[in-house]
């Protein structure tokens, strides 16, 4: 049954792989048992569950096709719910403005109830996307009157806020503030109280009372916010991780970071450069721009491991100072100094920390110019161009002019040797040191570190004294549908060739399985080098090292690696020499910033 309706799809590159994994595989055998039964209405509820998780795995073009389905069979079975769900997913993950006209008709149909106006808040906010002003006013007006006439107070407080936004948006400031408001009291008054929607009213109301020049009193309701989500950041940062068609964590709870600094960077400007003061406020932007990178590696591995680390080393209150330079520059045994790349709606902010000093640049790139430069780097260093191909060093020269061109005088002054580098966003996903200063590469002039954020740095020192120990695994051959990686063995043997043999390990092909893997670190190794096809993806569990039997999930390689770090000697170096490890997607690469905080492996490198 799966080959006959999903024989087209069979071909689409990761379908195949991607069905034998779960929630997937899961969803396709109880879609074939509701085949069997012929029970339509269960189906279509299957085919619509399976469309929100291909939809958000990247493969959102099956995942139309399932909403497709879906709508048909719930047709034919009379669930209009299930028939307006559907229609309502398809628009999402399309973008299709008739599709989301359709949509809101049917949900239109519908009896008053909570389904339906929460229904009625996303085809508001679809609008809100595509700049209809009326359209996803009628339809949040639409909602609040749903939400009373069924007695729902947690779609009224949703209403009443997303009308607040709508007229936030139109700068239409006092009625925001008071739908916010409003919106707020509901939440916070039993029997409500959700701490969830506190926390995006109290933020809403910081926002309108920005709009409307109060920025002091706009503060407090920021600070108000982060308390609030201080409480709940358990639920919201695994919650994201989880959603199908809903927004990524960065898009929803991002932006309130970045205003929150842009607040200190506002407080900057008015004070006299050089000053205590001045240096106050952006290390006050940093910390939260810290906080705000802790939050998303726990939104991608779907837990707090990373404020427990913080915790164990004293790091969580704001009344602690941030790791120095000086202290980095201990580790590096160089002169060192600290970029961090903010960017922003409409500029990028840029920190550098040289010893007691902090300077400040803003460019007027904004964040949809430096991704797009990125993405063009990225691009052309693909190795499918011609080796020859210059092409990117027009990207990597605006971006070193953007990036690292303005500090170049004091970074000469306090000969500097080491740069170590905080990026953000698509900024992860490109090698730092390929920046072009029109002779010559980054790389050229200082050593580099690139890191998640500063307080997750590994702080112990690097021991190097001894043998190297080296664990070197690998695949070349053709497995589990996957394509033969011949090179493989001869990187392999040339890489053990560089060290004693009764000091290193080699796992090649048959000998390369998760059991063999993990039982390998009974011993101590300085280095772990996996050379087979791997994945690090938008989503933590279709991120894995492909085995000649199995696979090693990232939570399996984490544990494994783990183990050194309790040892004499910690893992200074975990290599990632495989197909789509160094994939250029900012999520991903936070799983391999992400393993090397979890792990205590000095550094990762991937290829």
């Amino acid at each position: 049954e799966v080959k006959r309706v999903f024989g087209a799809w069979l071909a689409v590159p990761g379908f195949k792989e991607m069905a034998d994994r779960k929630p997937e595989h899961h969803l396709l055998a109880a879609w074939t048992a509701a085949q069997r039964s012929k029970d339509e209405a269960l189906e279509a509820s299957i085919m619509n569950d399976l469309g929100v998780s291909l939809s958000s795995r990247e493969m959102a073009g099956i995942g139309v096709a399932c909403f497709d389905r879906a709508a048909r069979l719930a047709e034919r079975s009379r669930d209009l719910e299930l028939l307006s769900r559907s229609l309502l997913n398809r628009a999402r993950a399309n973008g299709n403005l008739a599709d989301l006209k359709r949509a809101e008709t049917q949900i239109g149909q519908l009896p008053s109830s909570h389904t339906k106006a929460l229904m009625l808040l996303s085809v508001s906010q679809l609008y809100a996307g595509q700049d209809r002003v009326e359209a996803s006013y009628r339809n949040s007006k639409a909602a609040l009157i749903t939400a009373r006439q069924s007695g729902d107070l947690i779609a009224t407080s949703n209403a009443l806020g997303s009308l607040g936004k709508l007229y936030l948006s139109q700068g239409r400031n006092d009625e925001a503030l008071a739908l916010s408001r409003r919106a707020l009291r509901l939440a916070q008054d039993e029997p409500l109280r959700s701490q969830d929607l506190s926390f995006r009213w109290t933020w809403q109301i910081g926002r309108a009372l920005k709009a409307k020049g109060q920025m002091q009193n706009a503060l407090v309701s920021y600070h108000r916010a982060m308390d609030i989500l201080a409480t709940i950041r358990q639920d919201t940062v695994t919650g994201y991780g989880r959603r199908g068609l809903g927004s990524t964590f960065r898009e929803e709870i991002g932006p309130f970071y970045s205003e929150l600094a842009d607040f200190a960077f506002a407080e900057a400007r008015q004070q006299r450069p050089a000053s205590n003061q001045r240096g106050a406020s952006l290390r006050r932007a940093r910390q939260n721009i810290e906080k705000f990178k802790a939050a998303l590696l726990e939104d991608y591995f779907q837990d707090r491991s990373i404020t427990t680390y913080r915790q164990t080393k004293g790091l969580m209150s704001d009344s602690v100072p941030s790791r120095s330079v000086s202290d980095v520059a201990r580790l590096s045994k160089t002169p060192t100094a600290v970029f961090y790349f903010i960017p922003m709606e409409n500029r990028t902010e840029i920190l550098v920390e040289l010893g007691e000093q902090i300077l400040w640049h803003t460019t007027e790139i904004e964040r949809r110019s430096i991704e797009l430069l990125t993405r063009q780097l990225r691009q052309a260093l693909n190795p499918l161009f011609s080796s020859k191909d210059t092409t990117y060093l027009k990207p990597a020269q605006k971006l070193y002019d953007a990036l690292i061109r303005p500090f170049e005088s004091q970074l000469e002054e306090h000969g500097i040797e080491t740069l170590v580098v905080v990026p953000d966003g698509k900024l992860r996903s490109i090698p730092i040191g390929v920046l072009h200063d029109g002779s010559s590469f980054l790389i050229e002039h200082f050593s580099l570190a690139t890191v998640p954020d500063l307080l997750l740095m590994n702080e112990s020192p690097r021991k190097r004294a001894g043998v190297e120990r080296p664990l070197l695994a690998g695949l070349s051959e053709a497995v589990q549908g996957f394509n033969a990686l011949p090179g493989v063995s001869t990187e392999i043997e040339n890489l053990g060739s560089h060290f004693q043999k009764h000091t290193s390990k080699s796992l090649l092909n048959e000998d390369f399985t998760s059991r063999s893997f993990a039982a390998s670190f009974r011993a101590d190794f300085d280095l772990v080098h996996l050379a087979s096809h791997a994945k690090f993806s938008n989503d933590l569990e279709d991120t894995f090292v492909l085995t000649h039997k199995d696979r090693i999930g990232l939570a399996d390689l984490e544990k494994s690696v783990r183990q050194l770090a309790f040892r004499e000697r910690p893992l200074d170096l975990l290599v990632l020499s495989a197909c789509e490890t160094a994939v250029g997607n900012d999520r991903a690469a936070l799983g391999l910033a992400g393993v090397a905080v979890k792990s205590g492996a000095h550094s990762v490198l991937a290829s």
